[in-house]
C-alpha cells in the first residue's frame, strides 16, 4: 500500500510476473505491468509513499529485460540452472523506471530469496542468506554474522541509459552457462544497434559481417560474426579460436563507440536445441516436415535435430563461413533420449556435426527413431527430447529438455 492508499499486488504466472495497481477500495485496476524473466515465485514487492514499486527476485535466463540497468548479469559465469539477482522498479503511473540484474555472485544466486525486504523513496534495502563473502560492484554489501548479507540496492537516478550490455547466452536456449566455441550466442541489453533491427547475410567472401548496424562484438579482442542486431539484441557467434578454460571478455562497440563488458565463463560443451514458438524442440521429420503436436514423427523413422554449443568439431572452419561438404565431424559422442512419464527410449545417432549449406555454429543431429510404444499412461503430456553429449572423461554435459511429437 501506498502513502494514498492504493494497493499493489504481485502474481506470476507462465514465466510472466504481473504487477496490478488498484485504488483503495481494491476494486479498480489502475495500472498493470508484466515483468517478464523474473524466476516464478522468487519475487517479492514493496512500495514508497510516493507510489513507486520496487520488485525484488531472480532470473536465470538471459532474456530477461532490462532497462536503464545498474549492472551486466553473471549467469556466464557459472554452470546452467543457476539465478542472478533481478530487480525492477515502476512508477506511480505505471511506467517502467528501471529493470536491472544485480550482478550476484553464486553461492548467493542460488537463494536469491530475501529474509527481509523494505524500501525507502528511491532506496531498496534486502537481507538475503549467502555461503560466502560477497563481492558486488555497484552495490554496497556488508557481510554479518550468520552468513547474512545487507544489501543497499541503488537504482539509476542519474538520467542517463545505463548498462547497454546486459548479458550474453545460448541463442536457442536463453539459459546462463558458460559459453563455448562456435556457439551461436544471443546478446540482450539496450542500445545495442540500429533501431531497426538489421539480418546480417554473407558477403562476398562468403562470410557473414563482422559489423552490422553500427555495431561490433569481440572475444578476447577477437570480432565476432554477426547474424542479427537490433537495438535490445544481438545475435552473434563465438569465435571457434576461444580458449575454453580461461574464460573470455565479451564487448560490444556501437557507432566505433565501446560500451561496456561481459566477463563469461568458457567450457568444451553446453549444448542448447533451438525451439519453435510452439514450444516443441525444432525438429524436421524424414518427409521434411516440420515435427509438431499434430505432425509427429513414426517408429524407425529418421528426425533431424537443430542446436548450437554441442561442442568442438574437426576440422575448424572460418568463423562466420557456410558449411560445405563433407562437413566437419563433432569430437564428441552424442547420445538422443525420448522420454514420457516413465516410458523411456533411445534413439539411433547416425550424425551429429554441422548443419551442411548452414553457417558454422549450427548443429544438425540425425536420430534414428526406435519402436515408439503405443501403450503410454494418458496424463503423461507430449514426449520430451534430451540431447546429451559425452565429453572429456566421465563428464556429460545434457541440452535443456523439449517436447517432440512421436507416434507407433
Amino acid at each position: 500500500m501506498d502513502g494514498l492508499g492504493n494497493l499493489y499486488t504481485l502474481t506470476s504466472h507462465d514465466e510472466v510476473t504481473l504487477v496490478r495497481k488498484f485504488n483503495s477500495a481494491g476494486k479498480v485496476v489502475l495500472y498493470e505491468r508484466s515483468v517478464p524473466g523474473m524466476d516464478r515465485g522468487t519475487s517479492l514487492i514493496q512500495v514508497d509513499q510516493l507510489g513507486v514499486a520496487t520488485v525484488l527476485g531472480s532470473a536465470r535466463n538471459v532474456n530477461f529485460a532490462t532497462y536503464r540497468s545498474a549492472q551486466s548479469c553473471s549467469l556466464t559465469a557459472f554452470p546452467p540452472g543457476l539465478s542472478d539477482g533481478a530487480l525492477v522498479r515502476i512508477g506511480p503511473d505505471g511506467a517502467l523506471l528501471e529493470s536491472t540484474f544485480l550482478g550476484l555472485e553464486e553461492p548467493v544466486s542460488k537463494s536469491l530469496i530475501p529474509w527481509a525486504f523494505s524500501v525507502q523513496t528511491s532506496m531498496a534495502y534486502a537481507v538475503v542468506w549467502t555461503e560466502a563473502n560477497l563481492f558486488l560492484p555497484n552495490l554496497n554489501s556488508t557481510t554479518g554474522p550468520h552468513h547474512l548479507a545487507l544489501l543497499q540496492l541503488v537504482p539509476d537516478t542519474n538520467g542517463g541509459d545505463g548498462v547497454k550490455l546486459a548479458c550474453v547466452g545460448n541463442a536457442a536456449t536463453f539459459t546462463g552457462a558458460p559459453l563455448v566455441r562456435g556457439e551461436i550466442v544471443s546478446i540482450f541489453g539496450n542500445g545495442l544497434g540500429s533501431k531497426t533491427p538489421e539480418v546480417g547475410q554473407p558477403g562476398s567472401n562468403n562470410l557473414f559481417p563482422i559489423v552490422l548496424g553500427g555495431s561490433q562484438v569481440t572475444f578476447d579482442g577477437v570480432t565476432a560474426p554477426l547474424l542479427y542486431v537490433s537495438d535490445t539484441q544481438i545475435n552473434a557467434i563465438v569465435p571457434w579460436e576461444l580458449g575454453i578454460f580461461a574464460g573470455t571478455k565479451v564487448c560490444l562497440s556501437v557507432l566505433a563507440a565501446k560500451t561496456n563488458c561481459i566477463l563469461a565463463g568458457t567450457t568444451l560443451s553446453a549444448p542448447g536445441i533451438f525451439k519453435l514458438a510452439s514450444g516443441y524442440a525444432a525438429v524436421v521429420n524424414q518427409d521434411g516436415t516440420i515435427n509438431s503436436a499434430d505432425n509427429p514423427a513414426h517408429s524407425g523413422s529418421t528426425v533431424y535435430i537443430y542446436g548450437t554449443g554441442i561442442g568442438p568439431v574437426q576440422p575448424f572452419p572460418a568463423d562466420g563461413s557456410i558449411v560445405q561438404l563433407p562437413v566437419p565431424t563433432l569430437s564428441f559422442p552424442v547420445e538422443a533420449l525420448f522420454t514420457r512419464g516413465l516410458v523411456g527410449i533411445s534413439g539411433q545417432v547416425l550424425h551429429a556435426g554441422m548443419a551442411p549449406l548452414e553457417v558454422a555454429g549450427l548443429f544438425q543431429i540425425d536420430v534414428k527413431l526406435p519402436p515408439v510404444p503405443n501403450r503410454v499412461p494418458p496424463d503423461s503430456g507430449p514426449w520430451s527430447l534430451t540431447i546429451v553429449v559425452h565429453g572429456l572423461g566421465d563428464e556429460a554435459v545434457a541440452a535443456p529438455s523439449l517436447p517432440i511429437s512421436l507416434a507407433p
